[in-house]
């Protein structure tokens, strides 16, 4: 199974389910992976292209992990834990 538009900070605040839950307790099958929301999925099909083309941004890398998973290969999880903000973010918001 493949989780998409997660996101963390939604998660940890109880607005949508967790990883585990979604895998283990819910569907109950194995997670092949997991591409948190990201632009520039809509930019990529907006410029009518596969994200895994846009290997600098977060949604391609993950996409890029699931194939390799597919194929065998063992990588970790990545992008799925909630960023910590900046000091200035904090101060300031954001």
């Amino acid at each position: 199974m493949v989780i998409t538009r997660y996101n963390a900070e939604r998660a940890a605040a109880n607005e949508m389910m967790d990883i585990d839950t979604i895998s283990n307790d819910i569907l109950k099958v194995p997670l092949l992976g997991v591409v948190p929301e990201s632009h520039s999925v809509l930019e990529a099909s907006n410029h009518g292209e596969p994200v895994i083309h846009y290997t600098d941004s977060v949604a391609g890398q993950c996409y890029d992990d699931i194939v390799a998973r597919f194929l065998g290969e063992e990588r970790p999880l990545r992008h799925i834990d909630v960023k910590k903000k900046s000091l200035l973010q904090r101060w300031f918001g954001g």
